[in-house]
């Protein structure tokens, strides 16, 4: 017998207390196993352990077509009176019972040896927690508690353990393979520091669990304080473990999408929310625009997020069904039931493994047509190796898609975990069990619970891991272990560096905030990972690729095709070369689609789509429309400003107010009153402004429908126009005025302008009010800005285009209210040039504010040569002379 297989033959022996000797009954010859490794690496290599840092990726992804076997021999034990040990490293083995164990291999065997008389140690006095835990020692107080389904329920939630779970046994040796890495490399060796674990088989069962944890730390000298962070591997509902693992605040890593956000609580897979986006955009894809959803207690929290989600892609959810405590078939078949009756032909079934039993023997007892439902739900590996569901599938006649996370197939890595199961610290019942299950077949003198198979146990067998667990998926557990070191080297170096750490009270009173931050920023290599595994500290959890498959089922048996792949990126991706088909009643196949055109959750939907789609400002920097619009109105707002207003205020004010005699007197109304008169009006205007500003919130929204279409408006809605336009009251009493003023003196060159200003004004005015109500939102947004700005150019250049209301002949006529005794005089014509520059504008209110009186133009041209005139006057007027006389 080789060395490996003394150990495992002898390993069993670990001396237990006379007082419990005494208490267990006599057992039969128990088997033992050691192992041959059958070309699985050369003769010359020796299995070691790497450092995730200095860990080499390329010969992991060389070219393997399958891992290689490895050949196990069973050996029966070397003593028959020996008592079966529950737990293969609970209680202390004497200093005898080690000195024929000489050069042990792997880094995990040494510690733990060394590390026999320290203090990890523990005594436990229930045989039921010897059968459920698993001690991995640690030569400090550093342990990571992993929750691990070793077995499945009896019950669904009951207290007792069922069959051997066979993917969950292959993810414990990986548990174990990924703390020796992490203990033997370099990351952890330097700091001095070690990490232990404490296994727990959860059986899938919440109470369980329960009475386990508590057991643990109240009845041993495991404290809360040696545990540095839980990594849960059971994705069944454990409301009660929730809330311990709330209570004791560890940082709590999940291995599976996670259902609900909880505090310190963080995955190696997203949360539910991705494989929810990535089964309706597939859906979206399939044009399907209905769709069903039953969920239980585990999924509670993920359906509520359903809604926004189906509502984002204007998907309709017609049956939303919850089962709420405990499932029975009776339940399941009005669920069932109420599935017949709806229209979704397309159901998202977010169950548990005991709902989808129950849920299955429903279909079957309510006697569903073939190809009724087409059922999307998320992958369980337990789907190809679990008893239960291998003797439902051949009953199941329903098109069933799973979702999982993209796994990388690395055969060489599963080559060295499976050379590392003879070095893995199983206890030896787990073994045995998990031996029975894989291989179909039993052991003399031993019973697996829950099942027992007819033929024996050869005495060699070949260990092939992806023919034992064909969905064999050991990335998130393996990235768990090693989030937890890099994270706690990262605590170490940057709280304490260089110290001596036992406990992580050692460092900080409060670590596990601490801790959980460092976890939210690992990042490193590993086999299993095409590149960097990296946690995302915003969203507490890392992005990663998922597969969409098409479940087949063969004569019992059950496999994969892969229909698509999504990325949180990318989106969804097609991968498949044909279109999803299901067969109908007449044998024909059609497209997978679900409609619900008769249904009302259909135009809810659509208009929740709707309604969702708020008008944002920032929404608005991205529209091409509305940034043109708002150049040529802040442009043409500068240049009404700059060229009409500024230029007329400042010229009335410094020719007519300051400039003018107090002698002289005009039959029109002076400069000063016209001008206050159009501040006024400017101040009416901006107070009705601010009071509908003040008063109604001008960002106010409102979800109107025109025809068949739907559009959020600013408040009044439909009438939002209507109420611009009432706004604008006084200036259509003043374009009214000065349309009535300029008629009267029609035969004025100004007054034409005038005409055609306010006609213009008028028409486009009426116009918006009359058609726009018929328009569409978009088309009515696009016309009323246009004609605003069309009717802003138009003004402009009208007042400044007067030469084309001159008459040909050049003679001015006598009806201006101005008098002009100086026309022919070059002298005064050049005088008057820059008046007729500064003063011949356009206004709305005809000549009175255009024009003005000069009755003793002789006398005011010598007063203004006799008096001080500023510089800059009269330079302007020198080249205005200049420019035409010269």
């Amino acid at each position: 017998m080789s060395y490996v297989g003394q150990q495992f033959a002898a390993f069993p022996t670990a001396h237990f207390p006379e007082a419990q000797q005494t208490q267990q009954p006599s057992t039969p010859a128990i088997p033992s196993y050691f192992y041959h490794n059958q070309e699985t690496l050369p003769p010359s290599t020796t299995f070691r352990s790497r450092a995730p840092s200095s860990i080499n990726t390329s010969k992991y992804f060389s070219s393997t077509t399958s891992p290689a076997p490895v050949k196990i021999t069973r050996q029966p034990s070397i003593s028959n009176n020996r008592p079966q040990a529950k737990l293969s490293k609970l209680n202390r083995m004497t200093s005898q019972s080690l000195k024929p164990l000489p050069n042990l291999e792997g880094t995990l065997q040494k510690v733990e040896y060394s590390a026999l008389k320290s203090n990890a140690h523990i005594s436990v006095p229930s045989y039921r927690l010897l059968n459920d835990i698993l001690v991995i020692p640690s030569s400090r107080r550093l342990y990571i508690l992993a929750i691990i389904p070793i077995h499945e329920s009896s019950n669904s939630q009951g207290f007792e353990c069922g069959n051997v779970d066979v993917n969950a046994f292959v993810r414990l040796a990986a548990f174990l393979k990924s703390l020796d890495d992490v203990n033997s490399g370099s990351n952890l060796r330097e700091s001095g520091l070690h990490i232990g674990a404490i296994v727990i088989d959860s059986c899938s069962s919440d109470l369980r669990t329960l009475a386990d944890l508590y057991e643990l730390l109240s009845g041993t000298n495991i404290n809360k304080s040696d545990i540095i962070a839980i990594i849960r591997d059971d994705r069944s509902y454990l409301p009660n473990i929730d809330e311990f693992a709330n209570y004791l605040r560890i940082p709590t890593i999940n291995t599976f999408f996670t259902t609900q956000e909880q505090v310190l609580t963080t995955g190696t897979l997203p949360t539910e929310e991705h494989p929810l986006q990535a089964i309706l955009d597939l859906l979206k894809h399939t044009q399907t625009t209905c769709v069903s959803v039953i969920f239980d207690d585990l999924h509670a929290s993920t359906a509520k997020k359903l809604q926004q989600i189906a509502s984002e892609r204007e998907m309709c959810l017609d049956e939303q069904l919850q089962v709420r405590g405990a499932s029975t078939v009776e339940i399941q078949q009005s669920v069932v039931q109420k599935l017949l009756l709806s229209e979704a032909r397309i159901i998202l079934v977010l169950y548990g493994e005991r709902s989808w039993l129950d849920f299955i023997k429903a279909i079957n007892n309510e006697m569903v047509i073939s190809g009724r439902f087409v059922l999307i739900s998320l992958q369980d590996e337990r789907w190809t190796t679990s008893r239960t569901f291998l003797d439902s599938w051949p009953h199941f006649d329903q098109l069933l898609i799973s979702l999982t996370s993209k796994a990388t197939t690395n055969y060489n890595y599963l080559t060295e975990l499976t050379n590392a199961f003879p070095k893995l610290p199983f206890p030896q019942q787990w073994l045995r069990q998990f031996w029975a299950t894989a291989f179909h077949c039993h052991i003399e003198g031993e019973r697996t619970p829950g099942e027992q198979f007819s033929r024996s146990c050869q005495q060699q067998q070949n260990l092939n891991l992806t023919t034992i667990s064909p969905d064999l998926h050991i990335a998130p557990i393996s990235f768990a272990v090693h989030t937890v070191a890099v994270a706690l080297r990262r605590l170490s170096d940057h709280v304490c560096p260089g110290a001596l750490i036992h406990t992580l009270t050692d460092c900080l009173n409060d670590p596990y905030r601490s801790l959980f931050a460092a976890m939210l920023t690992a990042e490193f290599v590993h086999p299993l990972s095409e590149g960097h595994f990296k946690m995302n500290s915003t969203a507490g959890f890392p992005s990663t690729e998922l597969v969409l498959n098409r479940v087949i089922f063969h004569h019992g048996s059950v496999s994969y095709e892969e229909i698509a792949i999504w990325d949180p990126a990318k989106g969804l991706t097609y991968t498949s070369g044909t279109d999803l088909l299901v067969e109908e009643r007449d044998g024909s196949r059609v497209r997978v689609v679900s409609k619900c055109p008769k249904s009302s959750c259909s135009s809810i939907a659509f208009m929740r789509h709707k309604i969702s789609g708020q008008p944002t400002f920032k929404g608005g920097l991205h529209s091409i429309p509305t940034l043109i619009f708002s150049a040529i109105a802040i442009l043409f707002t500068f240049i009404c400003l700059l060229c009409i207003y500024q230029q007329l205020t400042i010229m009335i004010w410094r020719r007519d107010v300051l400039m003018s005699s107090a002698s002289e007197k005009s039959p029109y109304a002076s400069p000063i009153t016209m001008l206050s008169l159009c501040l006024v009006i400017v101040v009416i205007q901006i107070v009705i402004v601010a009071e509908w500003s003040f008063f109604e919130d001008p960002t106010q929204l409102e979800f109107v429908q025109f025809l068949d279409k739907f559009s959020w408006r600013c408040s009044p809605g439909l009438k939002f126009e209507h109420q611009i336009l009432h706004s604008m009251i006084i200036n259509i009493f003043l374009i009214i005025a000065s349309l009535f003023c300029s008629v009267l003196s029609i035969r004025n060159t100004e007054s034409q302008q005038h005409v055609v200003i306010s006609v213009i004004a008028l028409v486009f005015g009426i116009a918006l009010y009359l058609v726009l109500p018929m328009l569409s939102f978009t088309i009515r947004d696009y016309v009323f800005a246009g004609t605003i700005l069309s009717y802003a150019i138009l003004n402009v250049l009208l007042a400044y285009c007067k030469s084309f209301f001159c008459k040909s002949s050049g003679t001015s006529s006598n009806e201006n209210l101005v008098e002009r005794p100086f026309k022919n005089s070059d002298r005064m014509s050049s005088e008057m040039s820059m008046d007729k520059r500064l003063f011949m504008q356009p206004s709305l209110f005809g000549q009175s504010l255009n024009t003005f009186t000069m009755p003793h133009r002789g006398n005011e041209t010598a007063t203004l040569h006799t008096q001080k005139i500023p510089l800059s006057y009269r330079s302007s007027v020198a080249s205005e002379y200049k420019a035409n006389f010269a």
